[in-house]
């Protein structure tokens, strides 16, 4: 995998001039001043591209956002990244500068006070600007929309005795004016980088980072080169070619957590594959930097529903203003406990901070995720009018995007206006080209549902059973069994729930199967009971969906669906008139929903104490 992609490490040498030219004599270094920067209003201030006015507008959004997480501006503290690091070792070695560039930036980001942009920002940075440009100048580009004040590049030389040689220079951004020059050597790569981190720190005054950089990613330089070219790929969008690098690393060192993390995140996996990567990633996360371990265990908490979320994120975003993971997760936090007007400025800011990523129609894109959010925080709020306004914000910021139309037909479906959701529903198609044609008929499938078309939603249903895609046929039965239950067609719907449940099952790999329980897909089996009047049957399926765990799931996600799963008996229990049992079963709901970090899981034995004392209906 590596030897094929090393063939391309030639282009790197004819950089070879352009530092020759660049590099000042002796004479010269002698005499020359370095000039100081000009003034700046503040380091936290992100430099706006020129004669981009979406990048404007991100720009005065980021200044504000800025001073409202991050407190007033420090210019003592510089904003790092690293630029090209140039190998002009034999032609015939392996491209060794690629994965040095990111040792240096995640150890140079453990030192003091440094603010450092990492390396997969600055990928995805690059990325941003459409043409995938690596050159010098294209990182300079990726290195101003950063707020970078301070560049770092460099060139790697081979020695007699087998080991390497590292030259170093900072360059101020601002001005183009070299800073400091640096040579080090050493025997291996993780060496160079513990040596380059160690004289870039004490320069700015700060010490350099306790313990080796090979202590914090890993011993094994064939993982690290498995898991950058990785990184390039899932930055290139390249996601299918992404995921084997990135296992390969963790097969070559399975104590390596980020290449763990981006296995995990990695698009097309599935949710169960999702879950199991990301709990591997949370246990390795201790062996990761700061920053690196707090967007791990911030990201494995948010979709763990976990209460510890907040906490991480907003960790996260004080250390490392500079990375977008911290306001993104802040967001989503503040938006699960319930306070969704509160989570618009983070999630703003993340949209500001992502603002030229937003050009583009490709998926991956925590600013895109970050307008979702948005949406769904005035929903949230009930809001549906604001939320409309967001999604076509949405549209307006990425119009090759069929996410936002997608979103904008949610919205118009749930306010009733069924006709304008079928329409943003075919822009969405029109734009998607075919790509993704699952999504697609299941969500025209629902609109038809919000619309009361039953007889236009069983029929895009009926095609999808007979798709042969096992998920897309899970899918198709599961909406299957809503048409029913709103049609009042109960047998048909206990029949299409079944299926859906037997389909359910046989997804999940036999020898990790509980020992007891039903898996939470037959909640709908439960739910379709209950509205046919078999209460105690209901009420005893929703038990043992309750009791259903894989194994590798956290406490938090276990209590998410237990709460919800216990407070569905507890209806049906009340509606069979059996109220002795709901004293206990409430005390439980609510002691096991104060475990999840979602607020409605947390609120969800108040609705149970509504079932054992109901209201008298009004005469």
């Amino acid at each position: 995998m590596l030897t094929e992609r090393d063939l391309a490490s030639t282009a790197e040498r004819s950089l070879l001039p352009y530092h020759l030219a660049r590099a000042p004599t002796a004479a010269a270094a002698r005499v020359t001043k370095v000039a100081p920067p000009r003034s700046r209003r503040s380091r936290l201030v992100l430099v706006a591209v020129p004669a981009i006015a979406l990048a404007v507008v991100a720009s005065i959004a980021m200044r504000n956002g800025r001073r409202f997480f991050s407190g007033p501006a420090n210019p003592s503290v510089p904003v790092v990244a690293l630029g090209r690091i140039a190998d002009y070792r034999e032609a015939t070695s392996p491209n060794l500068a690629k994965p040095l560039t990111d040792m240096l930036a995640t150890n140079l980001g453990r030192a003091g006070r440094l603010r450092v942009v990492s390396a997969a920002r600055m990928y995805e940075l690059v990325s941003q600007a459409g043409n995938g440009d690596t050159s010098e100048a294209g990182l300079v580009r990726a290195a101003r929309r950063a707020g970078v004040t301070e560049l770092v590049d460099g060139a790697l030389y081979a020695r007699e005795d087998g080991g390497f040689r590292l030259d170093l220079r900072r360059v101020a951004l601002e001005t183009g004016n070299i800073q400091k020059t640096y040579s080090v050597v050493g025997g291996t790569l993780f060496d160079l980088a513990d040596s380059g981190t160690a004289r870039i720190a004490a320069d700015f005054g700060e010490t350099a980072p306790l313990g080796s950089i090979a202590e914090v990613t890993t011993k094994s330089l064939t993982a690290y080169r498995l898991y950058e070219e990785g990184l390039r790929a899932y930055y290139a969008f390249d996601y299918r070619a992404a995921d084997p690098l990135f296992l390969a690393a963790l097969k070559e060192d399975s104590t390596f957590a980020m290449a763990a993390y981006y296995a995990a995140i990695n698009e097309g996996i599935g949710p169960r594959v999702a879950i199991q990567r990301f709990a591997l990633a949370a246990r390795l996360a201790s062996h990761a930097s700061d920053r690196e371990r707090l967007t791990i265990l911030a990201h494995e908490a948010y979709l763990s529903s976990s209460p510890s979320l907040r906490a991480l994120a907003e960790t996260l975003a004080v250390r490392y203003p500079d990375e977008i993971e911290g306001y993104y997760f802040m967001g989503l936090g503040l938006v699960q406990t319930a306070e969704p007007l509160r989570a618009l400025a983070p999630l703003n800011k993340a949209v500001a901070m992502d603002s030229l990523k937003l050009g583009s129609a490709h998926a991956r894109c925590l600013g895109c995720d970050a307008l979702r959010q948005i949406v769904a925080a005035y929903q949230t709020a009930d809001s549906q009018v604001a939320a409309q306004r967001e999604a076509r914000r949405w549209i307006r910021l990425q119009p090759m995007s069929a996410a936002p139309w997608y979103v904008l037909a949610q919205v118009l479906s749930q306010s009733d206006r069924g006709s304008e959701a079928i329409a943003a529903l075919d822009r969405a198609a029109a734009l998607d080209a075919g790509r993704r044609e699952a999504e697609r008929l299941l969500a025209l499938a629902v609109h038809r549902l919000y619309a009361n078309d039953f007889e236009q939603a069983d029929r895009v249903l009926a095609v999808e059973l007979e798709s042969g895609s096992p998920f897309r046929v899970a899918e198709a039965q599961w909406f299957r069994t809503i048409s029913f239950r709103q049609q009042g067609r109960l047998d048909e719907a206990l029949d299409a729930a079944r299926r859906n449940r037997v389909l359910a099952l046989a997804a999940y790999p036999k020898s990790e199967l509980p020992r007891r329980g039903a898996p939470s897909e037959a909640q709908a089996e439960a739910q379709v009971l209950h509205e046919m009047g078999r209460y105690r049957a209901a009420a005893a399926l929703f038990d043992s969906a309750s009791q259903w765990v894989m194994g590798y799931e956290s406490p938090s996600q276990i209590a998410h669906a237990r709460a919800w799963s216990l407070a569905h008996e507890a209806g049906s229990l009340a509606a069979a008139g059996d109220t002795a049992a709901l004293p206990a079963l409430i005390d439980t709901i609510r002691v096991v929903g104060a475990r999840s970090g979602l607020e409605r899981d947390r609120r969800l034995h108040f609705v149970a104490l509504t079932c054992r004392n109901p209201q008298p209906a009004p005469q």
